[in-house]
């Protein structure tokens, strides 16, 4: 009995001691194309300036924006978002590619993740702004949210009147945050922080490196904000 427990023992170690391997490995590709440079870390989102997901207004509560943490217009593809969901919802910089061409010496990677870090923080400043303006839009409508509710309350109309106009109700809140002005505004200051992002990197390289990197600018496609309004 004891050796037939010391075995036993001794084969749990060796499965725990498998698990840790296992989620210890690296997840990436392991082909020749892949790089550090296709980790989400260095990966940057591109301008979106999409109107915001709601919570539906009901009679126990009002309307809302879906939580920071659950919009997907903040994802840069590190942290909490490093999974499919968000990434085939969000478009990302190809940069990954004329990363490895440039061949970045160490001094040179650790200023392009500086600069990187630098965008993250005005891309969210951007999108916290643009959330201010869409918490202002829902103010008038979760007044007429309440008065539903008052009606409902004083027997004025049924539940199911009541739901039916909260339904409508959210159909109004989806198109005034669509026609939000402040949507182009917050395009235009993402844009502004791409644009420094690719100005600071291109600050550092030397006399091929830029010549390579100002190639790659040339092809890279205009951002229209006019035109990614959806």
């Amino acid at each position: 009995m004891k050796n037939y427990k010391l075995i036993l023992l001794a084969a749990l170690a060796l499965t725990f001691m498998l698990g840790i391997s296992s989620c210890n490995k690296n997840e990436g590709p392991t082909d020749s194309s892949w790089s550090m440079y296709d980790a989400p870390a260095w990966q940057i989102p591109e301008p979106d300036n999409s109107a915001a997901d709601i919570v539906e207004g009901t009679l126990e509560k009002p309307f809302d924006l879906v939580a920071a943490g659950e919009d997907m217009r903040f994802c840069d593809n590190t942290g909490m978002y490093n999974n499919r969901k968000f990434q085939e919802k969000r478009k990302f910089m190809p940069l990954a590619k004329i990363l490895r061409a440039l061949q970045l010496d160490e001094t040179q990677r650790e200023q392009v993740k500086g600069f990187m870090f630098d965008f993250r923080l005005c891309h969210k400043e951007a999108m916290l702004a643009l959330r201010e303006s869409e918490k202002a839009i829902l103010e008038p409508f979760n007044e007429q949210r309440r008065l539903i509710y008052e009606a409902y309350k004083n027997g004025d109309i049924t539940r199911e009147e009541a739901a039916a106009q909260l339904k409508t109700l959210a159909q109004e809140v989806r198109q005034a945050l669509k026609d939000n002005p402040a949507r182009l505004v917050a395009c235009e200051a993402m844009k502004e922080c791409r644009r420094i992002l690719l100005a600071n990197i291109g600050s550092i390289l030397n006399e091929e490196q830029l010549a390579k990197w100002e190639e790659w600018l040339a092809k890279l496609p205009e951002i229209d904000c006019n035109g990614v309004r959806e």
